[in-house]
């Protein structure tokens, strides 16, 4: 048989660090090609939380005209009581719904 000398084992030794070298770099390459075909914009995520975010804005909206109709409707109640001094009734259902209102929001 074949003795092993100090030259074989530097060289055996040499090799598998060129091999682990080598292959550390194609993992960095295997690594860096999936971020790069990876979007950079998460466009799904994104489109989330804009529906969110939308929806937030139309209940917003709704319950701001809710507010505005009921205030206008005892703005209008008012005024009519202070025109011709009736509507007494008017201005007992114009509290209510302010009151509902208040509560219900």
């Amino acid at each position: 048989m074949a003795e092993l000398t100090g030259g074989d084992v530097k060289s055996f030794f040499v090799v598998f660090a060129a091999l682990v070298v080598l292959a550390g770099g194609i993992i960095s390459i295997v690594k860096n090609v999936k971020e790069l075909r990876k979007p950079a914009f998460d466009y799904d995520h994104w489109r989330r939380q804009t529906d969110v975010k939308l929806d937030n804005d139309n209940n917003r909206i709704n319950e701001i005209e809710r507010a505005d109709k009921v205030m206008m409707q005892s703005q209008l109640a008012i005024l009519n009581h202070l025109r011709t001094g009736n509507g007494a009734e008017k201005l007992k259902e114009a509290q209510d719904a302010i009151n509902n209102y208040l509560i219900n929001r």
